[in-house]
């Protein structure tokens, strides 16, 4: 078979059902008993203008599954006539990638690293775990003449000696699955793991060998895929439990061993034929859109060789309360809870309304959404759903907008829970205005409230200069840095100890700009950024928060005309972090290198080792140590570094090596 294969980054667009307290996972639910039952509005819709649903500021509510199947049936009729519908901007529908987290938790003390979240106790996936006595890392996909070969490597450590000793390989297949899994451990009391997880992603593709007309394709269907094995005797480790679940994975998180995912499902009808101008294949895309079933538009999932079974319950679907008979969208995107210990399903959920960014506290998860819509006349506004999360059970709590944007690089990077408010910085056009807003659940109304925005009267100092873009924020419990740039980079500090009264409280500029900010305590803030100068190389701040009116650039780690960069400038996880003692941070990052952005070629690339020294005192500083050569290429997306002790792990490709901390 001919394929080719499509990477689907999309933009959430989210179906999640919700309902009561008890679990809302549907019994079986044969096909007959969920035969189209909305025939005749599904028709009259037909009959209409059938358009996109606006962004609607409105509070969500359950709907019927008459309501449910019409609305994603007029989603199949847009689609007929215009092609793939995913997220939609002020009645344009358009793909984009999901929104990653990007507000990092405070650096624990702690034996040895982990991988850096955003969030203090919520776990993010990973291809690499440490347990402190064993790593586990999935290898690349292996290309050859007869096929792929993918496999888990399982490493025992020793941190006194800075030595690895192999324990043993997990293959998985590769039929299907052809990405690179991202694991999540599932561990004791003691944080030893039991248990190892994988999720993958099926990639989409075009199928040339059905292809009848360059409009007519068919798309395979992406598809999640949930193993855990059994790592407890980590030499042998045990058979897996698998669970496939249809739609495309836009997120995952761990709290505990609940995993939480958001999938994407998009119910294909093959037999449609979009684009066409012909009065016959029009009538014939309506007959089979009206035979389809709900049950066929729904996504399922199954476990292990089991019976497939409906993912979410159709009865407790949530849609905007102001949502209309001819307004339509076609995918699914439903919240789901699996809990990793016990091996079982725990929750799903699912609200239709588009979303382009996703932030998850310990208790709740935040869904955001930009784009005009309901607001054509003010301008794009942000739309945010919140669900709080309580022992893998999902509960929708309220919806609210704020003028702006959530920008479209990392948009999650915007948003912070605090007290039970939402904190986010959003972002207006022309200008740009930047605007920090406060958000409150009302439980009554469903609605999330403004308690406070800035600028305002009272504090009228705007967030960046004229023209200036946000390349970075950070909030750290009642402060916020926000990082503008358009030929200088201003770090702007608020204040946000008052709830009802926040404010921009100091300013400094410096050359170049931050796109990852990360407070290593009171006083002191660590930036990985560019210089801004010709090459744009790779520049690395410590700076002085002591005084929020006055912040300070200590010192700098510059990588002067190499045009050096780094993944950690775009992918958080790629940064490790271990304070050995009170006044000494350990950080390392993988770093390439070049003779000159332009004119050079490539130089060197490894793992970079630096440290903070002298915390706590006025004579703190940034220091590049030395850093681990592997000669052998570029640095990609997928190094890491694991601390424990004086000993460091660095896992590149299929490899992992292990070297002592650097004694100067």
């Amino acid at each position: 078979m001919n394929q080719l294969f499509i990477c689907a980054g999309l933009a959430l667009s989210i179906s999640a059902c919700g309902g009561s307290d008890k679990s809302r996972l549907p019994t079986q639910t044969s096909s007959s008993s969920l035969v189209s039952s909305s025939t005749s509005s599904a028709q009259s819709s037909s009959t209409g203008l059938v358009k996109p649903a606006d962004l609607s500021p409105a509070a969500m509510s359950v709907v019927s599954v008459e309501e449910l199947e019409g609305w994603l049936k007029n989603g199949l009729r847009l689609s007929a006539t215009r092609g793939f519908v995913g997220n939609w901007i002020g009645g344009i529908e358009f793909a984009a990638p999901p929104g990653i987290d990007f507000s990092p938790a405070p650096i624990p003390s702690s034996a040895y690293s982990g991988t850096n979240v955003q969030v203090a106790g919520v776990d993010e996936a990973d291809f690499v775990k440490y347990d402190g006595s064993h790593l586990f890392y999935a290898v690349p996909p292996l290309y050859t003449n007869n096929g792929s070969e993918q496999k888990i490597r399982i490493v025992r450590t020793d941190a006194e000696q800075a030595q690895l000793h192999p324990r043993s390989d997990i293959y998985i297949s590769t039929e299907a699955w052809s990405q690179r899994p991202e694991l999540y451990l599932v561990t004791n009391s003691e944080a030893k793991a039991q248990g190892l997880a994988t999720l993958r992603r099926a990639t989409s593709f075009i199928d040339f060998s059905q292809m009848d007309s360059l409009w007519h394709y068919p798309i395979g269907e992406p598809g999640v895929e949930v193993r855990v094995y059994d790592v407890s005797n980590p030499a042998q480790p045990g058979d897996a439990w698998e669970l496939t679940l249809d739609g495309d994975l836009l997120g995952s998180r761990k709290i505990d061993n609940i995993l939480y995912l958001i999938t994407g499902h998009y119910p294909l009808l093959p037999e449609i034929r979009p684009f066409s101008y012909s009065e016959a294949i029009q009538a014939q895309n309506e007959d089979h859109i009206n035979a389809a079933s709900l049950q066929r538009l729904l996504p399922h999932y199954r476990v292990g060789d089991g019976e497939e079974q409906l993912l979410i319950d159709p009865n407790t679907c949530l849609l905007p309360q102001d949502h209309s008979a001819n307004q339509g969208h076609q995918q699914l995107v439903s919240l789901v809870a699996i809990d990793l210990e016990s091996r079982t399903l725990v929750d799903s959920l699912c609200v239709s309304t588009p979303v382009h960014g996703l932030y998850v506290s310990p208790s709740a998860i935040y869904l955001g959404a930009s784009g005009d819509g309901h607001f054509s006349e003010s301008g794009i506004h942000t739309l945010i759903h919140k669900f709080a999360l309580a022992d893998g059970r999902f509960a929708y709590q309220a919806t609210g907008a704020v003028k702006g944007h959530l920008g479209w690089d990392n948009p999650a990077f915007r948003m912070d829970e605090y007290q039970g408010d939402l904190r986010l910085v959003t972002t207006s056009h022309p200008g740009p205005i930047h605007r920090l807003s406060i958000l409150r659940p009302n439980t009554t109304t469903k609605l999330m409230e403004i308690v406070a925005q800035i600028p305002n009267n009272q504090n009228p100092a705007p967030i960046g200069k004229p023209n200036e873009e946000i390349y970075a924020v950070r909030f750290d419990g009642t402060r916020a840095f926000v990082v503008t740039f358009e030929r200088i980079d201003p770090l702007y500090t608020l204040d946000l100890s008052s709830h009802s009264a926040p404010k921009v409280t100091g300013e400094l500029e410096i050359p170049g700009f931050s796109t990852y900010l990360h407070p290593i305590d009171q006083n002191l803030l660590f930036a990985v950024g560019q210089a801004g100068d010709f090459n744009n190389d790779l520049k690395l701040s410590l700076f002085d928060i002591s005084d929020m009116s006055q912040p300070k650039e200590i010192n700098v780690v510059n990588f002067d005309g190499t045009g050096a960069w780094s993944s950690a400038q775009y992918d958080h996880r790629a940064i490790s972090f271990l304070r050995v003692d009170e006044n000494t941070l350990r950080i390392t990052l993988p770093v390439t290198v070049y003779n000159g952005y332009f004119h050079g070629d490539f130089a060197d690339s490894g793992l970079y080792q630096l440290e903070v020294r002298n915390i706590g005192s006025k004579a703190a500083v940034l220091t590049n140590l030395s850093h681990i050569s592997n000669q052998s290429g570029e640095a990609g997306l997928g190094e890491r570094g694991i601390l424990h002790g004086n000993s460091v792990f660095y896992v590149r490709g299929d490899k992992v090596s292990a070297h002592s901390w650097p004694s100067n």
